[in-house]
């Protein structure tokens, strides 16, 4: 749903102030970017970008042709540049929806947020029912904090488009946010029985799952996620299943068999994975074994939150609250 000039306005001055976010935003828009371009259903030819830029000169006014360069130029890292031919191109075909969708992909994919969100909004402008055009938007307003702002963005490309393409993460860290539980789990599973193998989600699953009661069927799709890759780690959903069954576990069989499930998941190198095992060794009052390990998990991942938090933690326990304090100094904002 857009909104009246001057609430676009003050929504703009919030998002463009919000200069620290606009850093984490980077990673989410340059895959959004490329993911946007690659659907233009022009740019299927595999061609280098120094063969391309040699046909655009050649061919300066063939404006499909400046399409793929400037596509070529963001896949190999040069967003800036691509954004100049595409501004170019949406001058001279000011109607094109797909060149505008092309420049505002062009300029989030150089974290040109102001440059982005006006050619979103150009395009809603034309076109309100551009579903994608709200699912970007809503994106980036997500990943700068305006988290309401964002989800009615993507709940109205969600009306328009039921499929519309989503950034599953953003979007269900969202949801959760604003404790609409249940859509972000129907939205979790419904992503992860198309492709099982998006590691990522596990994690926000077994946080989700057992809050409206849906433990067994989390620990169901968990447990499915190991089977599809029996010779890897698969260290979120292993990490996942601990942490899902470790507050049920008291007897000593039971934390063994999550020590050994824990121990497969850190082959991953990843300091998540450390903490938890660190979680199953302190249930089991091992905290000399907890603090190195989750000490080994920040060689992995610096300044990882899981382990900074258990290591603050055990220095409590143990009565050093100087360290304690150190621990959670290191904590992100």
């Amino acid at each position: 749903m857009t909104t009246p000039s001057s609430e676009r306005k003050l929504l703009l001055g919030r998002v463009l102030r919000v200069a620290g976010i606009l850093a984490l935003l980077m990673a989410v828009v340059y895959v959004i970017a490329l993911a946007g371009l690659a659907s233009h259903e022009n740019t299927t030819d595999k061609g280098s970008l120094a063969e391309l830029q040699s046909m655009a000169d050649k061919d300066p006014a063939d404006p499909e042709l400046t399409y793929k360069l400037a596509h070529q130029m963001v896949a190999e890292g040069d967003p800036k540049g691509a954004l100049i031919l595409m501004k170019k191109l949406v001058k001279q075909h000011p109607e094109s929806e797909s060149y505008w969708d092309g420049y505002a992909h062009c300029a989030a994919a150089g974290n040109d947020m102001l440059e982005a969100l006006v050619a979103y909004r150009h395009i809603l402008g034309v076109n309100p029912r551009s579903a994608l055009a709200h699912a970007y938007l809503g994106q980036i307003y997500i990943k700068a904090g305006l988290t309401t702002e964002g989800l009615a963005e993507i709940d109205q490309a969600r009306k328009i488009d039921p499929k519309v393409g989503l950034n599953i993460f953003v979007w269900t860290q969202a949801l959760m946010e604003k404790k609409r539980l249940k859509e972000a789990y129907d939205a979790i599973v419904t992503s992860i029985n198309i492709d099982p193998t998006q590691d990522s989600l596990y994690p926000i699953l077994v946080r989700v799952g057992p809050q409206i009661g849906k433990e067994l069927e989390t620990r169901h799709m968990l447990w499915r996620r190991v089977d599809v890759s029996p010779m890897y780690a698969v260290g979120e959903a292993r990490s996942a299943i601990v942490r899902l069954m470790l507050p049920k576990s008291h007897d000593a069989k039971s934390l063994a068999q999550l020590e050994e499930i824990a121990r497969t998941a850190i082959i991953g190198n990843t300091g998540d994975y450390n903490a938890a095992l660190a979680e199953v060794l302190l249930a089991k009052k091992d905290v000399k074994g907890a603090r190195q390990t989750l000490l080994e998990g920040l060689t992995y991942t610096k300044n990882d939150p899981a382990c900074l938090r258990l290591l603050a933690k055990i220095a409590v326990m143990q009565g050093k609250g100087a360290e304690a304090a150190e621990w959670r100094a290191k904590l992100p904002a």
